[in-house]
């Protein structure tokens, strides 16, 4: 497995065209396994998740970006596919459903762009994450 440090840069607007945006620095772990790629960081207090391990698994195909602890979901994204999700919070279990817009993940250097729709019981928001990764120094 291979330690990287990561910029994980989201951008959610909502059905009434308003943005939101973060940024989120992480150590994160890198590997590809069984013919999958996989990133693996920590949550912080930043994106409301602090306690929380997020692991992406790309096969060249379908993307999960799956969250477990105090958050528990497994997102499935693929191209112009729609896919329903189960997002489990502290709060209840929400549905979701995902349609892929773009999904890039390039091995060398290792960068992922990500572009997905997400209805959250009515809620039409699209999301974009860009994840720029550097090598530990």
């Amino acid at each position: 497995m291979n330690e990287i440090l990561i910029k994980v840069s989201s951008k959610i607007t909502n059905g009434l065209g308003e943005t939101e945006e973060m940024t989120l620095y992480a150590n994160a772990q890198a590997q590809i396994k069984e013919g999958s790629q996989y990133l693996i960081y920590e949550e912080s207090e930043i994106t409301g998740m602090e306690g929380t391990k997020t692991m992406l698994k790309y096969d060249g195909i379908h993307l999960s970006i799956k969250r477990f602890g105090n958050v528990s979901s497994n997102l499935r994204i693929s191209l112009n596919e729609t896919h329903e999700n189960h997002y489990r919070t502290p709060y209840g279990v929400f549905t979701m459903i995902t349609k892929g817009n773009l999904i890039r993940w390039q091995e060398v250097p290792l960068e992922i762009d990500i572009d997905y729709d997400l209805d959250i019981l009515g809620n039409n928001d699209k999301t974009h994450i860009s994840i720029e990764i550097r090598e530990n120094q």
